[in-house]
């Protein structure tokens, strides 16, 4: 005999190979167990039937070896019944055939029924050691391939900390939605979402209770979404929500919900309690026309980064919604960390004074002003009539919008100023009750209005 067979004979491996010896010979079965007593822990079964609830009932099983003649159920049966299984660990059991030495037959009809190897009788006791060892350690070796491989996928596809959709898959995943929102003229929005001063959190509380608030913040936004859009986690703090088929004022909808969830309870854990907060920057593709072009993702992506910033400025806790065919948005320079003048947005008043007056159309021009400077009394609200008096106008808001609607605009040129100065008000109080996210603008128009009077 070889050496190398001698010295692998006395190799005593760390853990003992769970082996199913199948035979109706007891004598088979007793020298198997003998030739592996050192090697493996052995189950054995007296015939086919009793292997095979011998094999369901042991879930470590890692080798069978079986004989083919024998009762009730015989070998190639066996093999059949295993290979046909839906558990992937029965299915893909090693499975060792005893056969005779010159029975290629058995050894043809075996194979087709699954069988992986043969041992041959008279039993040779290094090779049975040898193919037991050799298949133990494919079967561990593949399936710890398969368990690697099922991890690298879910990571691609999956944040770990999170459980939501990955940076890259969200990537991917907004590729298509674009060029399907473009085939079928439908509406898309993407909605960008941030922990309030995260940064400040995290040093005062530091990893654990950091990554314990992250999972919460994720764990309210994907209760709160919709089955049809797709969360992502695509920073540290920063989240992303793709909502197919979703115009605007929808999506404006859908960011002052997850602020409700988010606002409803402050995090816990153990004597720790933190009120958080979102901010939420909204971009919204149209593709109306016949010609309208989604772009990209990434700059697609950019322009919802923009709102966000936008919603910081507020303070915080704020939706900032806007239609990335608008002019107001392609005119937007802000860049995160400088004080840099924003450049002047050509603002739709005739769109915003009409969501407002939908909101309130059982009621009066004049009774509109009179609620709403009432409101504005009583919150003190600031607008420029505050710091300049404007002589009150010949003409009401009535006459105003009337003449405006004739085209008639000479008339009012000279009332503007405190035409302007009057809606403010209900601008804002219509921001609020509305949820239209145009605080940003009407601070804008304040203080546009305001350096014309001082002029």
């Amino acid at each position: 005999m070889p050496e190398e067979y001698t010295q692998q004979e006395h190799i005593q491996p760390t853990e003992k190979i769970r082996t199913l010896v199948v035979d109706d010979s007891r004598v088979i079965r007793k020298a198997i167990s003998t030739i592996l007593k050192n090697e493996a822990e052995i189950v054995d079964a007296i015939d086919g039937e009793d292997g095979w609830n011998k094999l369901l009932q042991n879930d470590d099983i890692q080798v069978l070896i079986t004989d083919i003649d024998m009762p009730i159920l015989d070998g190639y049966q066996l093999i059949c019944r295993i290979r046909a299984h839906d558990d992937e660990r029965i299915k893909d059991m090693p499975i060792i055939t005893v056969t005779g030495a010159e029975d290629e037959e058995t050894r043809t009809r075996a194979f087709a029924c699954g069988a992986t190897d043969f041992i041959t009788k008279p039993i040779d006791k290094v090779q049975l050691k040898a193919r037991v060892r050799a298949h133990a350690r494919l079967e561990e070796t593949t399936r710890q391939l398969e368990e690697t491989t099922v991890a690298l996928e879910e990571e691609a596809t999956t944040d770990p900390l999170t459980g939501l959709t990955s940076r890259r898959y969200f990537g991917q995943h907004g590729e298509q939605d674009i060029a399907y929102a473009g085939r079928h003229k439908s509406e898309l929005s993407l909605l960008r979402v941030d922990i309030d001063h995260f940064k400040k959190i995290y040093r005062e509380h530091g990893d654990d209770l950091a990554d314990a608030m992250i999972k919460w913040i994720a764990a309210a936004l994907s209760k709160t979404a919709r089955t049809e859009d797709t969360v992502a986690r695509i920073g540290g703090a920063e989240f992303a929500i793709l909502a197919p088929a979703t115009g605007r004022d929808n999506a404006s909808v859908l960011g002052n919900r997850l602020l409700a969830a988010v606002n409803k309870k402050p995090f816990k854990s153990g004597n720790t309690s933190v009120k958080l907060s979102i901010c939420v920057g909204i971009a919204t593709l149209e593709f109306a026309g016949e010609n309208a072009d989604g772009g990209t993702f990434d700059s697609f992506l950019q322009k919802s980064n923009k709102h966000l910033t936008f919603a910081k400025a507020e303070g915080g806790n704020t939706v900032m919604a806007a239609t990335r065919t608008e002019s107001m948005v392609d005119q937007e320079e802000v860049t995160l960390g400088e004080a840099a003048p924003l450049a002047e947005p050509e603002i739709n008043a005739k769109e915003i004074i009409s969501e407002a007056a939908r909101a309130f159309s059982e009621k009066s021009i004049e009774d509109l002003e009179k609620e709403i400077s009432y409101e504005a009394a009583a919150k003190d609200v600031d607008s420029p009539t505050e710091e300049h008096a404007i002589a009150a106008s010949d003409i009401d808001m009535n006459n105003a919008l009337a003449l405006l609607a004739n085209g008639e605009t000479e008339k009012i040129k000279a009332d503007l100023p405190d035409l302007v100065a009057r809606i403010l008000p209900l601008l804002e109080f219509s921001d609020k009750s509305l949820k239209l996210g145009i605080s940003h603008y009407i601070k804008r128009i304040k203080e546009s209005l305001s350096n014309n009077l001082k002029k």
